[in-house]
């Protein structure tokens, strides 16, 4: 048999055009004297012969041109499994293990034994949805080992093929026994849509319900849409899958990668009602275990060590996951790297700060506000041998009533004085009740607040480089590390989730605090922040702060010695996915 290669990442980021060519590849995988060996045809046989595992096995070689990867053998296994027991089936698996494409052979696979039946797939977005729903009709309409397998599947173009939805026919009936059969059945074959999509809205899967990455980042990034895609997926999309004798007849499938423990995929594994795997890109093997690599956690190219790959370790999938390729991955990020490929949030956590984010459309331009001003200097520019002006951050907090602070925006710009005094006034005039803006004093910091007083309507105090006024200054780094992210992890401090340059650079230092690039401006849109809370020393009341360090506050905090959110509701508050 001849292999079809491909690299499984590179499919993650297809366009829906090159993903659809790919798919017509598949049916080009053998050369044409091997189409009708021996082998083949005793793959389609059996391919033929019912709906069950081992069936599935011989179409999915018949259309990929090779065997399973072994690391999928098990979730298939279960995945029948599940069916059978007529329970839900989910399924986490690291970003390129082939699961989609798997999931998506498996759906022509049963409208070839079941042209009867109706199928649904969705996911975070109508985008992905349609993708995979679109895959499927490619192998059913393109792919000559499906024809080969199911030569009485004919696609029912005059009803529908297409992102409305696809229709296929059993040819072994004439057209009229056919609508006969189905004169009850209103929905199509099978449906792509994301779980907002009133396209898949009011069908009833008889055949499948499949979920693919139902949360992603976008959907996910607070509490307040990962709880409207619980309620939905519950409420409306799984209450469309059919029951019958008291349990699943429709086979249900949730595939992904964790993004927070309240996440649809937490409270379905938590409940019990599903039968559940996980494929990481490697596990944790004992030293010298046979079997196991070991990774010294080097980047060749720039000398970095990740200690958090440093040790010995199974390999889920060697021949593309290499020791190589998981070096590469890790440094595009911990976060990125411990939640999509090793499906581990806590650890991903443990790349930055937790921190909570509140929906934008409800902010109020009369609540109180401060500012907090990272000053604008002139700088030496190392690459080019001259001067260049460095960023400006001014971050506008608002003081809410619930004795909380609130990230509201924020102004972030390579610019001069005179524009950064402009963005500070601008501020003043956009927020009625604001108070003044903390700058730093220290070196360019006070020649700024000297140039900033010169104009009277400019309200502004100096601000120094410790929280409360005493001890020994600390360096940006620690001054955001030991001093603002326990209030950031806490509550006290929450993010806005809209979308601007300085809130983006303010959630990325967060998210990446412990790998983000020295030279990267969000290290300035947290300088920011620091000096606009030291304004507002009312909010601060945790007692003995000092005494008291990041990772201890969030100790205090899960173990409910001191709980932020007491006094408030959840629906606008909650961690950040990873």
């Amino acid at each position: 048999m001849t292999e079809l290669n491909f690299d499984p990442l590179a499919i993650e980021r297809m366009s829906a055009e090159e993903y659809a060519a790919f798919i017509v590849q598949l049916a080009q995988a053998l050369p044409p004297e091997e189409a009708d060996s021996g082998h083949r045809k005793n793959l389609r046989t059996i391919a033929a012969e019912a709906d069950k595992l081992e069936n599935f096995l011989a179409f999915y070689e018949l259309v990929h041109g090779s065997e399973m990867v072994k690391h999928n053998l098990e979730a298939i296994r279960l995945e029948f499994e599940a069916w059978e027991k007529g329970q839900i089936f989910l399924w986490f698996g690291f970003r390129g293990c082939r699961k989609t494409s798997t999931q998506f052979t498996l759906a022509a696979f049963l409208h070839g034994h079941h042209p009867d039946g109706t199928g649904m797939i969705t996911g975070a977005n109508d985008a992905n949805a349609k993708l995979i729903a679109k895959s499927v009709a490619q192998i059913i309409e393109y792919h000559p080992e499906f024809k080969a397998v199911f030569p009485h599947i004919a696609i029912d173009k005059d009803r529908g093929w297409g992102a409305e939805g696809y229709w296929v026919r059993d040819a072994r009936m004439t057209r009229e026994e056919w609508v006969a059969k189905m004169a009850k059945v209103n929905d199509p074959s099978f449906i792509g849509g994301g779980y907002k999509s009133s396209e898949i809205n009011g069908k009833h899967p008889s055949l499948y319900l499949f979920a693919d990455d139902l949360h992603d980042i976008d959907s996910s990034s607070s509490v307040t849409e990962r709880e409207y895609i619980k309620n939905v997926f519950f409420t409306q999309i799984l209450k469309t899958a059919i029951r019958e004798n008291d349990k699943l007849k429709t086979r249900v499938s949730l595939t992904g990668v964790p993004f927070a423990k309240d996440d649809t995929y937490h409270v379905l594994k938590q409940s019990g009602d599903c039968i559940y795997i996980d494929i990481p890109v490697m596990r944790k093997a004992a030293a010298n275990a046979e079997g196991a690599v070991y990774i010294d956690g080097v980047n060749p190219t720039t000398g970095a060590v990740y200690e958090d790959l440093v040790g010995w370790w199974y390999l889920t999938w060697a021949d593309n996951f290499g020791v190589k390729s998981i070096i590469s991955e890790r440094a595009k990020g911990k976060s990125a790297f411990w939640q999509m490929l090793m499906l581990d949030i806590e650890t991903a956590k443990t790349a930055g700060f937790v921190y909570y984010l509140f929906d934008h459309s409800k902010v109020r331009f009369d609540w109180i506000m401060a500012g907090g001003a990272d000053p604008t200097n002139v700088v030496k520019d190392k690459e080019v041998g001259g001067n260049k002006r460095s960023n400006f951050a001014l971050c506008y907090l608002a003081k809410l009533p619930t004795n909380t602070l609130l990230v509201v925006d924020g102004f972030l710009k390579q610019c001069g004085i005179v524009e950064a005094k402009d963005a500070i006034k601008q501020a003043q005039t956009m927020f009625p009740r604001w108070k003044s803006t903390g700058v730093e004093n220290v070196g360019g910091g006070a020649v700024f607040i000297q140039y900033l007083r010169t104009d009277p309507t400019v309200r502004v105090v100096d601000s120094g480089l410790t929280m409360t006024g005493k001890g020994k200054v600390k360096n940006k780094a620690d001054r955001i590390n030991l001093e603002l992210s326990p209030w950031v992890e806490s509550g006290i401090i929450q993010i806005s989730d809209g979308d601007s340059p300085y809130l983006k650079a303010l959630r990325r230092l967060f998210d990446n605090f412990f790998d983000l690039d020295p030279n990267d401006e969000a290290w300035d849109a947290g300088d920011a922040l620091y000096h606009a809370v030291k304004l507002f020393p009312e909010v601060l009341r945790i007692p003995n702060f000092e005494s008291l360090a990041p990772s201890a506050m969030a100790q205090e905090t899960r173990r409910g010695l001191y709980h932020p959110f007491a006094h408030v509701g959840d629906s606008h508050y909650g961690n950040r996915p990873f």
